[in-house]
């Protein structure tokens, strides 16, 4: 049938159609070609990125997973799954809270409701029994190519530790009997343990709507400009400073501080000592040693006059001799 076509063509067309026909054949044959190995070539690729993006997905430490708006799981990384004590594939299709919190509906807190609601990132800090630590987790929306929102990208971090950590350093910060407190480069005072707030007779909420200068007095507000280029330049200072009290008496203080960075702020950090009692002793201490002086001085007068006497006895004593 098809060599019958092709004679009838043949008759019907002059040699140089032909062979131009065959040419545009021949040239589309060519571009399909071309076609074809581009499609593989993209399809190769497309194999090569899922593969390399599974890969990154399942290497991130991070907890991650993919949840639809059915608070249901479309995919979790391995990172996720062992710390479910599972695989990915066993978490597919489940409910988030039933895996994650072990309860039967979202809890108040799911910022992935909250998400839903305000179709923007949301962001929790919590404590999960559950899974025994401390979590953060940021959700961002997961939408379709019309951009509507079919879900939520989970990104979830173990601050556990972090958290022991600030436990320890809250802990060392309230038990401290150093008075400490943290000062922005303002001079507002943001952070102050109950050792430096009862130092001072006050309690932390009123410290901490003060500023620094309503503590201290104007000799120790005068060194302020000073100091703080100093500490600016990463000096670590120690001095004494005078405070006034809440009951207006002043009273003296040994104080080190330098500078941190906390996030993105550059703070103060001073440590600061009660030395009433140290000054009242220094103050006896050199009262008494007025008084071991004068006496000292009294002593050698006293001898220096015996003496004299002495001298001035023997000098009699000769004259009464010579006389005789």
């Amino acid at each position: 049938m098809v060599l019958s076509i092709i004679i009838v063509i043949m008759t019907e067309k002059t040699k140089e159609e032909l062979i131009e026909e065959i040419k545009l054949l021949q040239k589309r044959i060519a571009e399909l070609e071309i076609s074809d190995v581009r499609r593989k070539q993209a399809e190769e690729r497309a194999t090569r990125d899922k593969k390399e993006w599974q890969r990154t997905f399942d290497l991130v430490p991070d907890l991650i997973a993919l949840i639809d708006r059915e608070y249901r799981i479309i995919r979790i990384n391995w990172a996720m799954a062992a710390r479910l004590g599972s695989v990915p594939s066993q978490m597919t299709g489940r409910y988030c809270y039933e895996v994650m919190h072990g309860l039967s509906a979202p809890p108040d807190f799911c910022p992935h409701t909250r998400m839903l609601k305000s179709e923007k990132e949301e962001y929790a800090e919590f404590k999960e029994k559950h899974l025994d630590g401390f979590f953060e987790a940021r959700i961002n929306p997961l939408r379709d190519e019309t951009g509507q929102i079919i879900g939520s990208v989970h990104v979830a971090r173990d601050i556990t530790e972090q958290k022991r950590a600030e436990e320890r350093y809250r802990k060392l910060f309230n038990n401290a009997s150093d008075g400490i407190f943290f000062l922005n480069l303002s001079g507002k005072i943001i952070a102050v343990n109950d050792s430096f707030a009862r130092m001072h007779g006050y309690n932390k909420e009123e410290i901490l709507n003060m500023e620094l200068n309503e503590l201290d007095t104007p000799e120790t507000i005068k060194t302020f400009p000073e100091r703080i280029q100093r500490i600016l330049k990463g000096e670590t200072l120690q001095f004494e400073a005078e405070h006034y009290h809440k009951d207006g008496h002043i009273f003296p203080l040994e104080v080190v501080t330098n500078l941190v960075e906390i996030g993105f702020e550059k703070l103060v950090v001073a440590f600061h000592r009660d030395i009433t009692e140290r000054k009242k002793m220094e103050e006896e201490m050199r009262k008494r040693l007025q008084e071991l002086e004068i006496f000292y001085k009294a002593s050698v007068c006293r001898e220096e006059r015996i003496l004299e006497l002495k001298k001035e006895i023997e000098m009699f004593k000769k004259e009464l001799n010579e006389k005789r």
